[in-house]
């Protein structure tokens, strides 16, 4: 499939190249819950590796991720929460940015959208 990138640089994608393997899961034993206090390490890493295998063909998100410690850098709250992910370019691409991993973050969806209508917002008020 040709298409363009948001510089207007001609790209090709291929889906049939797309190789992905199955990982099966582990069934959660009896009544174990995730409100169970004493099993909070143990439903972290299980949040940590199911994220883990989701972004397993995307290396970018993957690092990043762990270089936030899985966390969001807006609200703080971890980015295992199976809310949506958006990359975030912390100086915009129209002002000089690149697609460097130093100028990316990895923000939930929500938390990047109120982020820009924030800025938005102030750069309207002070200008």
């Amino acid at each position: 499939m040709k298409t363009k990138d948001r510089r207007g640089q001609p790209i090709t994608r291929s889906l049939a190249d797309v190789r992905v393997s199955i990982k099966r899961h582990v069934l959660v034993a009896g009544r174990n819950s995730p409100l169970d206090p004493a099993l909070r390490e143990y439903w972290h890493k299980r949040a940590r590796w199911r994220a883990e295998l989701k972004y397993d063909a995307n290396a970018v998100k993957r690092i990043l991720a762990a270089r936030q410690n899985w966390r969001c850098p807006v609200c703080q709250a971890s980015l295992l929460n199976e809310e949506p992910l958006d990359l975030h370019h912390v100086q915009a691409v129209a002002r000089g940015g690149t697609d460097e991993l130093r100028n990316l973050e990895l923000r939930h969806e929500a938390c990047h959208y109120n982020a820009h209508e924030l800025a938005r917002d102030y750069s309207v008020r002070t200008a």
